[in-house]
């Protein structure tokens, strides 16, 4: 039903939830301090324990983990970087929070156990039962200064150092301590000028120089500890906090509520001035709080009141019980509004002050309450006894929204209603929870559908579909744009179209919101919250999580005031300073192993999981912290609650940066820093990497250099061998053939030798000797020289003949202009180096050339009476004349085989497709 809807989706538990506080079961310390890293620590029987906000992590002997030499702990101060640790029975210990390192301060005492110890220039005091004694480090001497003295404390000042206790307040000067207060001090806080003392009768405050001021402590104050501003923040065992001035001792205003009753042992202010107190009752925290918190409780059953600033008073309108003074200064004006109103009218849903009128938004329609004739009466137009939520005015029209009726729009000068809109006008639902007016004629509605933009000229409606499924509760106008706070799904920015520029605060549970001095002021389920537009941030208002609010702030005066179930919250209308707080890596866990250094992390391989235990270190009462992460100057990412966990980090070095907020949900300008080193495989290490590098440059650097070898060596052979074959080897090959023929001809009976033959031999060995008489320039046919096969093949095959007695039968069956000029140079080339390697080889004198084309290929085919060309075969040793042929082969894609024939012989086959050489 929409009125349960109204009604209850404000109510939530008066308290806010919370996780579990760690620090409720933990066992009570006898000391409580803050690091300088911002953690804070506790002292006790049970060791010494860090807390980080979430987590608490306990040190002492029995711990497996986190062991350190000794457990019972008297007393703990900070000294520089280091903790001064006073032990039951392992006497002083130096302890740094950073490292985690201990060392003991070698000290030759009658006792093992020191209550209390404090370093003043350059040396230590320790009080051991009923004495108190001074180390000097520089000289390792121990010199008893006092006997038979009971203190419980060391405190010290720039120049002055001071021991109280039950015996009084003594001051160290000329080698002892000297009595300046003779009474039971409760407790003594000092700053830098001076020492406060608490008796049961007096505080004193005796600066440097003696000058003494006293009060008397009428509210029985017991405890006291000095503040971040030099003052002095003392307790009592009623929960009463006081501040007083370390100046003049006078009280000063301070931000604390009181507590509960309880004894306290140790009080101490952080750096975000959080006072935690160990008590009886445990550890205690209390955050400062600037609010107020006005009880007012009506007769009614539920207490949700509305408020409107009317005539410089504020008025409450309750749910059941009429109109209220909040300040009672005008209790007359209630009865003078109530007497008038019906028992559903005093059920109050919305208040609006128009000058010297009030209206009042009721279950019983629009009424109207004068301040000039003291009338209240309802206002008279038709219908009006609906149930209203909201009204709004704009220029001089009244805008009326309905539980169940639309909206109606009503004329303040001529009091009538002038238009009524509902779900037949085309708006979206008949539900109005909220309206408001940009101008005459465009009219914004939060409906339980979502937000309608009505125009009341062209009379159309135009519908906004939001991201999420809660509902739209109230609208504000800050610099052109609409915020829009819905039930679950944050703020939504609009401009005045419609287009949503921007969502802020997603999952926040916001109701009626306000615009205060160009702030967004917006009451949450979670709190209250301030939103600064101009860059978005949401800032909590500390100590509000606890109440629920029922209405939309409104300013008076220096002060906001906003109602809740239980009253009315007053918060002064200050700038929320922003608090950076330190953001740490609390904990790191690798792998199962875990470790608090986290500056240097080094893991073993990409598999390895590592954990870190996030902590944002302000100690106020607030929102939970949020936390994000960048690796390498990357993309910023959410982290889910405190705990971040990476794993697959491939080898290699990774800078890790963290920022979270602080309570109040601002972003901390102070991050924490990590370094993950993912080792490598032995393989991949950089050292490998370098040696690889060198390797291959210097198989580079030997490969190139084999390469220019082979090619110097290739080309002085190949110059030598052509030279050798031009102007040696054929003259040589040649006279060897002919002598070898002389030799057959006179191998004959010589009988049979006729002047013929004899004629014959002699012009065998002129021809010898005419070849080796020809000079090297030779007129040798190597290359088709411009002309065609036609013409160069028949001269070849008269050269050969002539020149080295082999015969060879030319056939031609393909016509020269189905060849380029070029592939007969090239065809020339390879029957040309083919023939004369073969026959300076000896390996042949009967040749056969064939030039034909099928196919649309043509084939050369040179065939042997012998095997001169098995040597074509061996693709490993060969001369240049068969590199001169397989090279002109691959030119044309040709294909080349050589075949032995069956009786004797040898055929030297040669396709080249024509398809592809044109």
């Amino acid at each position: 039903m929409p009125l349960i809807f109204l009604i209850f989706t404000f109510i939530s538990s008066s308290i806010s939830a919370s996780s579990i506080n760690p620090l409720s079961s933990y066992v009570k310390p006898q000391n409580i301090l803050q690091d300088n890293n911002g953690f804070i620590w506790f002292g006790g029987q049970a060791g010494l324990s860090r807390f980080d906000g979430v987590n608490i992590i306990s040190f002492s002997s029995q711990s497996a983990q986190w062991n350190i030499p000794f457990t019972w702990i008297h007393d703990i101060t900070s000294e520089g970087d280091n903790f001064i640790v006073s032990t039951e029975s392992h006497q002083l210990w130096k302890f740094n929070p950073t490292t985690r390192k201990t060392s003991q301060v070698e000290i030759n005492l009658p006792s093992k156990t020191i209550y209390n110890a404090i370093i003043f220039k350059g040396k230590y005091y320790l009080n051991i039962p009923k004495d108190i004694y001074q180390y000097t480090p520089s000289t390792k001497s121990t010199n008893l200064i006092a006997e038979d003295i009971d203190i419980a404390y060391f405190e010290k000042t720039t120049k002055n150092l001071y021991a109280a206790g039950r015996d009084g307040l003594f001051k160290y000067e000329n080698n002892t301590f000297s009595p300046i207060v003779n009474e039971n001090i409760y407790q003594v806080s000092t700053n830098e000028n001076g020492i406060l003392v608490i008796t049961k009768n007096n505080i004193l405050y005796i600066d440097d120089s003696g000058y003494r001021q006293i009060i008397p402590n009428n509210d029985k104050l017991l405890i006291s500890t000095k503040t971040n501003d030099g003052n002095f923040i003392l307790l009592n065992k009623a929960g009463n906090i006081v501040k007083l001035s370390a100046n003049n001792l006078t009280k000063m205003e301070h931000d604390y509520p009181d507590i509960e009753q309880l004894i306290a042992k140790d009080i101490m202010q952080d750096s975000a001035n959080t006072l935690w107190i160990s008590s009886n009752k445990g550890i205690k925290t209390i955050s400062p709080s600037p609010i107020k918190n006005h009880p007012k409780i009506y007769n009614v059953a539920t207490n949700a009141n509305e408020s409107v600033l009317f005539n410089n008073d504020i008025l409450i309108g309750s749910y059941g019980d009429g109109i209220h003074v909040f300040n009672n200064k005008r209790s007359t004006l209630s009865s003078e509004i109530n007497s008038f109103l019906t028992p559903l009218a005093k059920k109050t849903m919305d208040l609006l002050a128009i000058n010297d009128d009030l209206y009042i938004a009721t279950f019983d329609g629009l009424w109207v309450y004068n301040l000039l004739d003291k009338e209240v009466k309802k206002v008279d137009f038709i219908h009006n006894n609906k149930l209203l939520l909201k009204i709004t005015k704009n220029q001089n029209l009244l805008y009326i929204a309905t539980n169940y009726d639309g909206f109606y729009i009503y004329n303040l000068l001529t009091k009538h209603i002038i238009e009524h809109i509902d779900v037949d006008n085309g708006i979206s639902s008949s539900e109005i929870i909220d309206i408001m007016t940009l101008d005459n004629h465009k009219i914004w509605l939060a409906t339980a559908k979502g937000i309608d933009i009505y125009n009341r000229y062209t009379k159309v409606n135009q519908h906004i579909d939001l991201p999420g499924t809660s509902k739209v509760i109230s609208f504000a106008v800050l610099n052109n744009k609409v915020y829009a706070a819905t039930k679950g799904d944050g703020l939504f920015v609009l401009n005045f179209h419609g287009d949503i520029l921007s969502r802020l605060g997603v999952g926040i549970d916001f109701s009626m919101i306000s615009v205060i001095n160009n702030e967004i002021w917006a009451p949450a389920q979670q709190g209250l919250y301030r939103i600064n537009t101009k860059d978005n941030t949401i800032s909590l208002v500390p100590n509000t999580e606890q109440y629920t609010f029922t209405d939309s702030p409104i300013k008076h005066k220096d002060n906001v005031y906003i109602p809740h179930y239980g009253g009315m919250l007053e918060v002064p209308l200050t700038d929320i300073k922003k608090y950076n707080a330190r953001v740490s890596i609390s904990e790191i866990t690798i792998s199962g192993q875990t470790s608090l250094t986290n500056k240097n992390i080094n893991v073993n391989s990409e598999n390895d999981v590592i954990s870190f235990s996030l902590a944002s270190l302000d100690f106020r009462s607030g929102k939970p912290k949020k936390f994000k992460y960048q690796i390498n100057n990357g993309d910023w990412n959410d982290v889910y609650g405190n705990q971040l966990t990476l794993t697959g980090l491939q080898s290699g070095t990774y800078k890790l940066i963290i920022k979270g907020t602080n309570s109040l949900g601002q972003w901390s300008d102070i991050h924490a820093f990590a370094e993950i080193n993912v080792a490598y495989p032995w393989y991949l290490t950089p050292q490998m990497k370098k040696f690889y590098l060198f390797s291959l440059c210097l198989a580079l650097i030997i490969t190139a250099w084999l390469l220019y070898l082979r090619f110097k060596s290739i080309r002085h052979i190949h110059a030598i061998l052509s030279n050798d074959i031009r102007m040696h080897g054929k003259i040589s090959f040649n006279v060897e053939r002919n002598l070898s023929q002389a030799k057959e001809l006179l191998s004959i009976d010589f009988d049979d030798f006729t002047p013929a033959r004899l004629h014959q031999v002699s012009q065998i060995v002129n021809e010898c000797m005419e070849s080796l008489s020809k000079s090297d320039n030779d007129n040798e046919p190597n290359s088709i020289r411009g002309k065609s096969l036609e013409v160069a093949l028949p001269y070849f095959v008269n050269y050969i003949h002539e020149k080295y007695h082999s015969n060879i039968d030319l056939q031609i069956d393909i016509s020269e202009s189905r060849l380029s000029h070029e592939m007969q140079a090239d065809m020339y080339k390879i029957i040309y180096e083919t023939i004369v390697s073969t026959i300076i080889n000896g390996n042949g004198r009967n040749f056969e050339i064939t030039i034909q084309e099928f196919k649309q290929k043509i084939w050369l085919t040179i065939s042997n009476d012998e095997n001169g060309f098995s040597k074509f075969k061996n693709k490993i040793n060969f001369d240049m004349s068969m590199y001169y042929i397989r090279q002109i082969a691959s030119k044309y894609n040709a294909s080349f085989n050589v075949f032995d024939k069956e009786n004797s012989g040898s055929q030297l086959i040669i396709s080249i497709p024509l398809m592809d050489i044109s």
